[in-house]
């Protein structure tokens, strides 16, 4: 398993507005593992803060990828179980 996850906060890039996973995570409105899941299939950059699970994520990119999101959840294009539950029927 190829995980691209930069190990140093010296690579982050000076335009980067570097946000934690947990904000990524509200932000997109999916759980920090889903993030993390994205990192790893390199549909967003994050980095590694040190040794710890920490993860840093560019603002920026985060908020690009939720209008995506949205887009497909709109058009019924997006699976998987409901972000804030069932609506009674």
């Amino acid at each position: 398993m190829s995980v691209s996850i930069v190990w140093s906060t010296k690579e982050i890039p000076a335009t980067a507005v570097p946000i934690t996973c947990r904000d990524a995570a509200e932000i997109l409105d999916m759980s920090q593992g889903w993030v993390r899941q994205l990192v790893r299939d390199d549909k967003l950059n994050g980095w590694k803060i040190g040794e710890s699970r920490g993860l840093l994520l560019d603002e920026r990119q985060v908020q690009k990828m939720r209008k995506e999101v949205d887009k497909q959840r709109k058009a019924g294009k997006r699976r998987g179980r409901p972000a804030r539950g069932y609506a009674a029927n």
